[in-house]
């Protein structure tokens, strides 16, 4: 969970069917997630006398609030696609019969962005979570500083300019 957490490069849950316990967290830990449409989310844990683990204890409440956290913990409620959806927890829901295409199609999607900018915007979203406004503005100078006069962003704007997808070399 936390190597995902950490990662500079971007990762995607493709939530295929039940994701329940450890699988939960390591798709919160991930920074987009998909899910099927008949997917669900569950924490079981609670039922069994168990705690939830994998980090879920921090992670849930950060994307849903505390309450929401603790009742879908507390009572082991399953929760679908759409709702995941509705309260920031996944990105997308993605047809049952066409899931595996399209999720790759986003993977895909995201692949095909500026690997520096998204190394760094993964990076200040991380920062900002403990910072204050004026501290992750300084942080975002200081990545954008990194960002202009590299290979990529000279490659950006010849691509730009030629009317051409630009072909990212990740410095």
């Amino acid at each position: 969970v936390l190597a995902i957490h950490h990662a500079r490069k971007p990762w995607v849950a493709a939530v295929n069917g039940p994701c329940a316990g450890i699988s939960y967290s390591y798709a919160m830990a991930c920074d987009l997630m998909v899910m099927a449409e008949s997917s669900y989310l569950f924490q079981p844990f609670v039922g069994i006398g168990l705690v939830p683990d994998g980090g879920a204890t921090w992670l849930l409440p950060n994307f849903v609030g505390a309450k929401r956290a603790f009742e879908l913990m507390a009572f082991g409620e399953k929760l679908g696609a759409d709702k995941a959806v509705e309260w920031g927890l996944a990105n997308r829901v993605l047809p049952d019969d066409d899931f595996s295409c399209q999720a790759m199609s986003f993977a895909q999607e995201l692949a095909n962005r500026s690997p520096l900018g998204l190394r760094y915007t993964k990076e200040s979203l991380a920062f900002s979570a403990s910072h204050n406004l004026a501290d992750t503005i300084s942080k975002e100078a200081a990545l954008q500083a990194s960002c202009i006069g590299s290979d990529d962003s000279k490659e950006a704007i010849k691509a730009f300019f030629q009317k051409r997808q630009p072909e990212w070399q990740g410095k």
